[in-house]
């Protein structure tokens, strides 16, 4: 069976048109994700007449990535086979337990999602002494201008004042 970017399309999606990207546009762990999803969907189980949960009557739209499923063909499959379909979907190989590896790989310590938390405290930290640093440069920076703006606020009362007795000086000569 062929996969599609579908099932995560409106989060993942990339619009060429107006050249804008959905919130996890290029987002490795979203694609993880639904790729492993999608894996433990089409998890083949070995022992019965129903191989797979696409042989109950499931189905993904190609273009929405919307799952599907044809009622008809599961009650049949429920009259005929019921001891398969529920190997298929709770037996120990059955697409229960696949998807139960599945969550339990994506979310134990040191698997994609603690690594991607990890990554983004990481980087948040990073950004966070970026910002401290800058903060300091700027007070210090700060703490010159207003050190020259004193000593150059200084220098002009003085030449102020030395401006004011000359005009006294040269008004008083006239």
């Amino acid at each position: 069976m062929k996969r599609d970017a579908a099932p995560l399309a409106c989060l993942t999606a990339y619009d060429a048109t107006t050249q804008t990207g959905s919130p996890l546009t290029g987002d490795p762990l979203a694609l993880e994700v639904q790729e492993r999803l999608f894996d433990a969907l089409d998890t083949p189980v070995s022992g019965g007449a129903i191989g797979s949960l696409f042989s109950l009557g499931l189905s993904t739209d190609p273009t929405s990535g919307q799952l599907s499923l044809n009622a008809d063909t599961l009650s049949g499959l429920l009259a005929s086979d019921p001891e398969d379909v529920q190997s298929l979907l709770g037996g120990s190989t059955g697409i229960g337990d696949a998807f139960q590896t599945v969550t339990d790989n994506l979310l134990q310590s040191g698997g994609p999602f603690s690594s991607a938390t990890a990554s983004a405290n990481g980087m948040l930290n990073d950004l966070k002494a970026q910002y401290d640093q800058t903060s300091d440069r700027i007070a210090t920076q700060m703490d010159t201008y207003r050190q020259q703006f004193t000593a150059l606020d200084a220098a002009m009362a003085q030449m102020n004042s030395l401006s004011t007795y000359l005009t006294q000086q040269l008004s008083g000569q006239g």
